[in-house]
């Protein structure tokens, strides 16, 4: 879990379970009102829905790799091992993960190559955020939260140059699969504590109260 993730994820708990306002407004808008909000440019940014969005569903490819060209040569064999100018990736098959593939100037055209092989690759299984959905519940569901996730991106993003779109494995990190592990093996769901002043431990386990919910 990220610093941003960690801290509205703490945030929101307190909200849920101790805010002496619960009753009155929901979680996200006393949030926004406690986070407060920043000047980009023209737009004016939510703070808490910045935090969200660190927490977006999605994949980021590892960008390893040395930035040398991996262009195979066919007359003398090998790789081309010239300094390389850009990249593209391959995909595994089955999860989708990319791995960076480097090319130079001189084997553009094996960059081209790479790029069309990938439109026929699977969607890549996400591999960060989704975990807020995993530790709180909203009335609407998945469903809302997916609605969230969209807001947060616009938000951070408010000219859309990267439309976020929800993935097909779903938005909670802990409904996706996990390649390499044991299928059988069963699933630890995450839990968030939150301590209160006088020591007491709240969680999932604590009697909630009406107004606990998310809303």
């Amino acid at each position: 879990m990220t610093r941003e993730t960690r801290e509205i994820a703490l945030l929101l708990a307190w909200l849920v379970c101790r805010d002496p306002n619960r009753f009155n407004a929901s979680a996200w808008k006393r949030a926004e009102a406690i986070l407060g909000f920043r000047k980009y440019g023209r737009h004016t940014q939510s703070v808490a829905a910045l935090l969200v969005a660190d927490d977006l569903p999605r994949y980021d490819p590892e960008e390893s790799g040395e930035a040398i060209c991996s262009a195979p040569m066919i007359r003398r064999g090998g790789t081309c091992g010239q300094p390389a100018q850009d990249h593209s990736y391959t995909a595994d098959p089955e999860t989708g993960w990319r791995t960076p593939v480097w090319f130079c100037r001189r084997h553009a055209t094996y960059g081209r190559e790479l790029n069309l092989a990938l439109a026929d690759a699977p969607e890549p299984i996400p591999n960060r955020g989704g975990l807020l959905p995993c530790y709180f519940r909203l009335k609407s569901g998945l469903r809302g939260w997916e609605q969230n996730y969209k807001w947060a991106a616009h938000t951070a993003d408010p000219w859309l140059r990267t439309e976020w779109l929800p993935p097909r494995y779903g938005v909670a990190a802990e409904g996706w699969p996990h390649p390499g592990r044991d299928e059988v093996a069963e699933v630890v769901k995450p839990k968030l504590q939150l301590v209160a002043l006088d020591g007491e431990l709240v969680d999932e386990q604590t009697p909630p109260t009406e107004g606990d919910q998310m809303t």
